[in-house]
């Protein structure tokens, strides 16, 4: 048995994922299985993994219909047989020694659930050139939250994810306690995720280095820069959520949805009672936007709103004046 299972969903990336799998084998740790999900790819992504297996026998393929990346997830955590594990999309890369330095982390923190470090971003035509943002206007990396304990994890995914799923590693104990990926949820499944374990007290500690563990691509297809998307993963995840009490980011999700089906008043209170508990300032500003938006706005524009990304620009200058201030 190996003692790290790393996963790679992939559905029509025949041209990505030889070079996530290249970043797998070239893991200075050698102890793992990779596991790759063709997602009813209708392109040769399945035949790219096929020969990837043939030259090593660690990696392996399976085939399922097209059912979306949570479902090819939790069909592959099913066949896994290691203790840890560490997700990768079949568009991203692994710094060669991430799993080495995880792994040690993790054996000497029996305490700690999941580990995660920075990520940087690149783009297809530049792959060489690190980006601290999606749009490349940040002089550090936007998720940058030096998180530690489940308590801690929670109060920030109150407000926002802290962490992208290539960035971790996890074990397995705590991935199936949490139930794995719900398969509603087509675009935050790794939110949803990160939020089950914090709920249930798996700790999260940030590794303190300030190296990069994973490459994340920028591209046309890249599900992260979808914000429409994202916003009814984000609804379906409220919708799902069964807990005693809704954390605030999907408390703002459901007034959003209350708003969209005609519901002014009630969205816009559920918004506004949600910003009134933030506890993460630039949050709450734009979440108190988003309530008198309700309100005021009309349907089409106010959907425009809640869709539009915060400038990285704005950001930036946020950051700086936090910094400034301390």
């Amino acid at each position: 048995m190996s003692r790290v299972a790393v996963i790679v969903p992939a559905h029509n990336y025949e041209r990505f994922v030889g070079d996530a799998l290249e970043s797998v084998r070239a893991q200075t740790f050698t102890d793992w299985e990779c596991i790759v999900v063709d997602d009813g790819s209708t392109d040769e992504t399945a035949k790219v993994a096929e020969r990837f297996a043939a030259l090593d026998p660690r990696i392996r393929c399976i085939r399922q219909p097209n059912r979306g990346v949570s479902a090819a997830r939790n069909a592959a955590l099913r066949a896994a047989s290691a203790e840890l594990v560490q997700f990768l999309d079949a568009d991203d890369r692994l710094e060669p020694w991430k799993l080495d330095e995880h792994v040690r982390f993790l054996d000497a923190h029996p305490e700690t659930a999941i580990v995660f470090g920075n990520v940087v971003y690149f783009r297809t035509g530049e792959p060489q050139k690190a980006l601290m943002s999606q749009y490349g206007k940040l002089s550090r990396p936007i998720l940058d939250d030096r998180v530690h304990g489940a308590e801690q994890a929670l109060q920030k995914l109150q407000h926002f994810a802290f962490l992208h799923i290539a960035s971790a590693l996890t074990r397995r104990a705590d991935l199936e306690r949490a139930g794995g990926f719900g398969e509603t949820i087509h675009g935050a499944e790794d939110y949803d995720l990160w939020l089950k374990c914090a709920l249930q007290g798996s700790r999260f500690d940030h590794w303190e280095d300030e190296r990069p563990v994973a490459w994340i691509r920028i591209h046309t297809g890249s599900a992260s820069r979808t914000r429409g998307k994202i916003l009814r993963a984000m609804i379906a995840g409220a919708l799902a959520f069964n807990g005693p009490r809704r954390p605030l980011l999907y408390e703002v999700s459901l007034g959003i949805h209350e708003r969209e089906r005609g519901m002014r008043r009630a969205g816009s209170r559920r918004i506004l009672n949600a910003a009134r508990n933030a506890t993460e300032p630039l949050t709450a500003l734009r979440w108190r936007l988003y309530g008198i938006a309700a309100l005021l706005l009309p349907r089409f524009a106010f959907s425009a709103l809640v869709t539009l990304p915060i400038p990285e620009q704005l950001l930036e200058l946020y950051r700086r004046m936090r910094r400034f201030l301390r």
